[in-house]
């Protein structure tokens, strides 16, 4: 699926119900906001456009550049739990990621900047503990990070416990990429960001201040991706329902 606002949608077998978006929140934020531009002006902005400028303003506030968000995206009608399915992996190799993000138009370097939104929130030990349940652990996790996850992470399959994606988990900077190159990836698409020369190089140019400028530019090329224009799709009346004609 594409920017159509298809994730907010409730239902029983909607992409919200499936296990890889359990972790999604903010959506009282959504709501508030597109109550408020319905408000302001009724039918006009979709919560397709919402969620884009809920995104970019997220990232402001916790310490990142702004961009101007392309508005005019209408809302997506269906929303379908095995389409979540096409989402990218905690375990998956780079190989699949430049695939995942390549069948969408975006390209590896891309998708390197896109990984560091990993510099804020955190992640559910299941998300990677087949890095530090094995003996030996993953040889590319610092002896130290190792030590560290499993003690948060004692045993197997945790699923209500949650580390920090990188060590300033609460602000928006390029520490993600700081923490790769130190052996503190989280997941093993993190860390193996690092090992493969197709996506080594992006790691070390987005150690610093070139990062924020980066992902802005590859969040507009990502808000693009699959939207309904014209008389396809609606606008919502409200963010999580289809409208009833």
């Amino acid at each position: 699926s594409g920017c159509d606002a298809s994730v907010l949608l409730e239902g029983p077998n909607t992409e919200r119900r499936a296990r890889t978006n359990t972790g999604l929140h903010g959506f009282d934020a959504i709501d508030a906001a597109k109550r408020a531009v319905e408000n302001a002006c009724p039918g006009v902005v979709s919560a397709a456009d919402v969620l884009q400028f809920a995104a970019r303003d997220a990232v402001v506030l916790a310490g990142g550049y702004g961009w101007h968000v392309p508005a005019g995206r209408r809302d997506g009608t269906v929303s379908i739990m095995e389409e979540a399915l096409n989402l990218p992996a905690p375990s998956m190799t780079v190989s699949q990621l430049i695939d995942v993000f390549g069948r969408k138009g975006l390209s590896p370097s891309q998708m390197v900047v896109l990984s560091g939104a990993h510099t804020i929130g955190k992640a559910p030990c299941v998300t990677f503990d087949d890095r530090v349940q094995t003996t030996p652990v993953d040889p590319t996790l610092a002896p130290s990070f190792a030590t560290f996850l499993k003690g948060q992470c004692p045993y197997a399959a945790i699923q209500s416990t949650s580390v920090d994606m990188d060590s300033t988990a609460h602000t928006f900077d390029s520490q993600y990429f700081k923490d790769i190159i130190a052996g503190r990836g989280l997941l093993t698409s993190d860390q193996s960001l690092l090992y493969d020369s197709r996506t080594s190089g992006g790691v070390y140019a987005n150690n610093g201040a070139a990062f924020y400028r980066n992902f802005a530019k590859a969040m507009v090329k990502m808000s693009q991706i699959e939207v309904l224009t014209g008389l396809d799709g609606e606008i919502r009346r409200q963010f999580d329902q289809v409208n009833s004609h």
